[in-house]
């Protein structure tokens, strides 16, 4: 993406939000910031892996903005990381990030704040009044925190296919209005959903940001569609055969992020 069409895109997220609307932006792999008015959140934003290019990267010139503060990246209130994989999370990165902006707090689960910890930050350390531990086993209720401006819940969802690594699908709902659910790497398993109806029927999931076998095998569409019932699904995690594979495009039933610098809005239903 060219330096001028990131800059139109994110201008245009920037109005969309103004306009009384929640707007997702996408980063790269599992990277996305949301916004709601001057209330502002980011997923998974920084890290260094691609997978030999399978996954998109951070372009450098966004995350130069995102370490300045430049609009749209200015006032952002947290971050929230999925899961210590090197395709999601960079602590050198994340540490500088959080260096340069004293008011983000960051949610995580304990391995991902171990390795903040373990990189250049001590128990001492002001930032580290800024990192809150996100701990629930599997099956668990859903830990859930508040904040000016931000509802959260973590949902102990197990990481597709790698083990008993900590991983979390986050919830956020921003200034009471906009809601959404960042799955990360979640499985496809009903079961692993399962625990969570009640807290899914409770409130309306406005988007879902699902990695792509969510929307490309039948168990995930169903688990988007009959347990989690977003109003909308953005598949991110898109491998870059996407870009060239009509086949493989259409495989992915719905949206799908491809290009860091796309945005979407999202819709408020009444409530």
């Amino acid at each position: 993406m060219g330096i001028w069409r990131g800059m139109a895109l994110a201008a245009g997220m920037v109005a969309s939000a103004a306009a009384g609307h929640g707007e997702a932006s996408y980063l790269g792999n599992e990277g996305i910031l949301v916004s709601r008015g001057e209330t502002k959140i980011l997923f998974d934003p920084f890290y260094a892996e691609s997978f030999g290019g399978s996954y998109a990267l951070l372009p450098a010139a966004m995350e130069q903005a995102m370490m300045a503060g430049t609009a749209p990246f200015d006032g952002v209130d947290a971050i929230f990381i999925s899961h210590i994989h090197p395709d999601h999370f960079n602590s050198r990165k994340t540490i500088a990030y959080l260096r340069a902006h004293p008011n983000v707090r960051l949610y995580a689960g304990l391995d991902v704040i171990g390795a903040i910890y373990a990189a250049d930050v001590s128990v001492n350390d002001p930032l580290a009044k800024r990192l809150v531990v996100v701990h629930a086993a599997r099956g668990a209720k859903a830990r859930t925190f508040q904040v000016d401006g931000l509802d959260i819940e973590a949902f102990p969802i197990p990481h597709n296919g790698s083990g008993p690594i900590p991983h979390y699908a986050f919830r956020v709902t921003l200034d009471r209005q906009t809601t959404v659910l960042h799955l990360g790497d979640a499985d496809d398993d009903d079961e692993h959903y399962a625990p969570y109806q009640a807290d899914f029927d409770a409130k309306r999931t406005d988007a879902a940001f699902a990695p792509t076998w969510l929307l490309t095998s039948d168990s995930g569409r169903r688990v988007l569609e009959q347990r989690i019932k977003a109003r909308k699904a953005i598949a991110i995690h898109a491998e870059q055969k996407l870009h060239s594979d009509p086949k493989a495009r259409a495989a992915v039933a719905g949206d799908v992020f491809l290009e860091p610098g796309e945005t979407r809005p999202i819709q408020d239903p009444p409530r």
